[in-house]
């Protein structure tokens, strides 16, 4: 588990095709932006499910 404080900016990769968990701790409103990259060359290939 990681905790992040406000502001915090963060680069989370799914190469195993699992996907992310996200918990929310406290009774604050949390705000999320997420913003998928297009793939680069070299990065690798993600699993077929």
């Amino acid at each position: 588990m990681r905790e992040f404080g406000a502001g915090a900016i963060w680069r989370m990769e799914d190469v195993a095709g699992s996907g992310h968990t996200t918990t929310v701790l406290g009774d604050e409103d949390v705000r999320l932006a997420i913003v998928q990259l297009p793939s680069q060359p070299g990065d690798p290939i993600p699993k077929e499910t």
